[in-house]
């Protein structure tokens, strides 16, 4: 016995069939773009606003824990001359972009922290008042050229971040 599919069926499904068809991913990674290691890459900051307002600031950095797994690092941006404090509009020496966000596999959320230099007039205690609001720009190099820079504003607080792709490799723009 025969089946009969009345053509009013037949011609939809072929449609779909086509449709899925032709739905074939579009971003594919290429093996040529390996991408750009993090060792090559080297990050600096500067503050460019600050309150309450200050000559003078401390930025400090950290990465790992805090709910994202592995060893909490941290570690400073010094000034040009290695000084520990940074002046406010002055940028910080290059580091190395794997110093700050990490090494291995898995999405980076380094953290800088804004704070006023230590007073030093209580022993053992910091007297200095905490810092409300900053905006932090940031700028990447690689082989001695920076390829990008952007500000990340912290209106009511001391703390900016950003973001370091998967893999220890960044494509695409640079």
């Amino acid at each position: 016995m025969r089946r009969f599919i009345p053509r009013f069926l037949f011609i939809p499904a072929l449609i779909l069939l086509s449709a899925s068809l032709s739905q074939a991913q579009v971003d594919l990674p290429d093996a040529a773009k390996a991408g750009v290691n993090l060792a090559e890459i080297k990050v600096r900051v500067r503050v460019v606003k600050c309150e309450p307002s200050a000559k003078e600031i401390v930025v400090n950095w950290r990465h790992g824990g805090e709910g994202l797994g592995g060893t909490v690092t941290h570690g400073i941006f010094h000034d040009e001359k290695g000084q520990s404090t940074l002046a406010v509009q002055a940028w910080s020496e290059w580091l190395a972009l794997e110093d700050v966000a990490g090494k291995g596999g898995g999405w980076k959320f380094p953290t800088l922290v804004v704070a006023l230099p230590d007073d030093g007039t209580r022993k053992g205690k910091k007297n200095t008042p905490a810092v409300t609001a900053t905006a932090i720009e940031f700028a990447f190099s690689r082989k001695g050229e920076t390829f990008k820079d952007f500000v990340e504003d912290a209106p009511k607080g001391a703390t900016a971040g950003f973001a370091v792709p998967a893999g220890g490799k960044i494509n695409g723009g640079i």
